[in-house]
This record gives C-alpha cells, sequence and structure tokens, in this order.
C-alpha cells in the first residue's frame, strides 16, 4: 500500500509542472500588485489622471503625414526629433528645409535597428550633411531607443509609428498632436537626457516613460477599469498586462483587444488564445498591420504611445507614451477597435 501511495504522488507531480507553474506565476503577479500599490509616483485612481485637449491621427488616412509635414515646415525656433526609424524622405527633407531656415533642428536616432546597423544610415548622412545636428543614442540604461515623439516649437506630437513609409500607407498607428507647456517641457527635458545621457527628472502624470515608470502607471490605470477597455497593440505579451486584462473580464468588465497580426508578432497567438478563453474579443489584424500601442478606458481615459505591451516595451526599451482624460479622443481609438472586429 505504501509503495502504491508513492506511486501516485510521483505520477501526480511529474504532471503538475503547468500547475505548480501558474501558481509561481501568480505569486509574482500578486507580489506586482504590492508593488503598485506601494508606489506613490503611480496615480491612485482615474481621477488623478490629467486631461488633455490635442488632436489624434490615426495612419494610414493621408491626414496624418500632412500634418507632420505642416508642423516641421511651419517651424520657426525649434524642430526636435527623437524616432526610432527614420527613412520618409519627405520628412527628412522637411527637416533639412527646416536647417536652411536656421530653425535648431536635432535628430535622435537607434543606431541598430531591429538589433542590425543599417537602417537608419542613409537618414543620419543626409542629415549631417545638411548640418543638422543628428545622434546615435545608444543609452547605457535601455536596450533599444524605440520612443517616438517631435518637438515643432511649441507643439508637439507622440506617436506609436516610426518617421518612415509603412507607418503612412500601410499600419493603423495612433498619432497625438498637442500643444501643452508641461508636456513640451517634459519632452525636451526626456530628450537632452537621452542626448545626454542624464537621468529624466521631470514630473508629468500625463507622460510616461520605459524603463521607468510605464509599466506601473499604464497597469494601474487599467485596474482601475469601470466599464470598458478597448486596445490595439501591437504586441501584448507581457504576463502581468494579461493578467489584468483577464482579471477585469472575470470582473465582468467588457475588453475588446486588437493586435499585430500573428504572421508577424506570433507571441500574439497565445495571447488571443488566452483572451478568447474568458469571452474576450481579441483578434490579430494585418491589413491594416495594427502598429498601434493605445488603449481606451471608459470611454474617457486614454493611453497613446510607443510603449508595447511585452517585457521589452515596459522593461528594456527607451519608450514614450501618454496617458490623458478626453473622451473625444478615447471614443475614436474604440472605433478604431470598433471597425477592426465588425470585419472578422
Amino acid at each position: 500500500m505504501r509503495y502504491c501511495i508513492i506511486f501516485i504522488l510521483i505520477a501526480l507531480l511529474s504532471g503538475c509542472t503547468a500547475y505548480i507553474d501558474t501558481h509561481v506565476r501568480n505569486a509574482e503577479y500578486e507580489a506586482f500588485l504590492s508593488a503598485i500599490a506601494e508606489n506613490p509616483s503611480v496615480p491612485d485612481s482615474l481621477d488623478d489622471i490629467p486631461s488633455r485637449a490635442g488632436t489624434l491621427l490615426i495612419p494610414p488616412d493621408p491626414e496624418a503625414i500632412v500634418r507632420v509635414l505642416e508642423a516641421i515646415d511651419e517651424s520657426k525656433e525649434r524642430v526636435w526629433l527623437q524616432t526610432y526609424i527614420l527613412t520618409h524622405r519627405d520628412i527628412i527633407d522637411a527637416l533639412v528645409r527646416a536647417k536652411s531656415r536656421s530653425v535648431d533642428v536635432r535628430v535622435s536616432l537607434e543606431p541598430h535597428v531591429y538589433g542590425i546597423a543599417g537602417i537608419n544610415d542613409d537618414a543620419h548622412e543626409m542629415l549631417a550633411d545638411a548640418g543638422i545636428a543628428v545622434r546615435w543614442i545608444d543609452g547605457n540604461t535601455y536596450t533599444l531607443m524605440h520612443a517616438k515623439f517631435l518637438i515643432a516649437d511649441d507643439r508637439y506630437l507622440v506617436s506609436s509609428g516610426n518617421m518612415s513609409h509603412s507607418t503612412f500607407t500601410r499600419n493603423r498607428e495612433t498619432i497625438f498632436m498637442g500643444d501643452d507647456p508641461h508636456d513640451l517641457a517634459t519632452l525636451a527635458s526626456a530628450f537632452l537626457s537621452d542626448e545626454s545621457e542624464i537621468p529624466l527628472t521631470e514630473d508629468n502624470p500625463a507622460l510616461l516613460f520605459s524603463p521607468a515608470d510605464a509599466r506601473l502607471s499604464l497597469l494601474r490605470a487599467l485596474q482601475n477599469t469601470e466599464h470598458s477597455v478597448d486596445m490595439a497593440m501591437q504586441s501584448l505579451s507581457d504576463e502581468e498586462a494579461v493578467r489584468v486584462l483577464l482579471r477585469l473580464a472575470g470582473e465582468g468588465k467588457r475588453v475588446r483587444v486588437i493586435l499585430g497580426g500573428t504572421s508577424r508578432v506570433e507571441e500574439n497567438a497565445e495571447t488571443i488564445e488566452r483572451l478568447q478563453s474568458l469571452g474576450i474579443q481579441a483578434v490579430g489584424v494585418d491589413r491594416p498591420y495594427v502598429h498601434a500601442k493605445a488603449f481606451a478606458i471608459d470611454a474617457q481615459y486614454v493611453f497613446i504611445g510607443s510603449v508595447n505591451f511585452s517585457e521589452s516595451g515596459f522593461d528594456r526599451n527607451r519608450e514614450a507614451g501618454m496617458l490623458f482624460e478626453n473622451s473625444q479622443i478615447a471614443r475614436r481609438i474604440q472605433k478604431i477597435v470598433d471597425d477592426e472586429l465588425s470585419r472578422e
């Protein structure tokens, strides 16, 4: 009898790796929740999220590239651009024109796009030949410089998309354009801190950065959802982020998600399966390819930026994004999700 019991225990233990792993991950997730609760810099409630006025551009709508070029061409004092990829010739030419008007033009680029050198080399050479201050940003505190933002005099844009042809013609992107003075000061500080590798110290609850406060602030905001979440996200693989969405669905809140197509982002396939298992509407979209990083909470609060909901997006790359209240923009993000889900 004793050997029979031992045999049964061995059999049970040998088959429970997934069970044990699930409970270990649950313990890690509970520790993460405690970290959120104990972090004073993370908003306690949605009411703490500041409001912002501005414009949402949604490539591949042709208006997007027109507005970006206008911002550069109408500048008189400064154009500062930080982007992962710069290959769109019209944007490069606009930067050169700005320099010819004696505008202070500065550009920061990632030297190893997709982990290899070369993609930004042509832009770097053309800008340098025009006398523009263009720098490779290879930070010591992050793996890739993946942020995308532009400062043009007294307005700015924060984008999910690169300054590339595919951003404006083939991808579904989200770009926020605003003119809030606090945001301008924060983005300028971020640009200069990366340029000189000095830590960013600007305090602005509307602007989030990785690897810094983006993870805690964004996931806390999602946790505080009262009614609904509508998300458009290129990559959703971070375990803590997925668990937040699953928990919301388990509480009876409406969660809808469109992701980058699984042919290009393979890890999204597992995420979609997990979300659908709890009744969440979740699909991968290839045409137009979902490259957006955005969500709307309760048709009122909005996130737009470069932060993928992945370990790299939260913890390893330099990213920038905005979290703010604007019901009009929130409803437009809902419509992006509506339109894609209705095609399935």
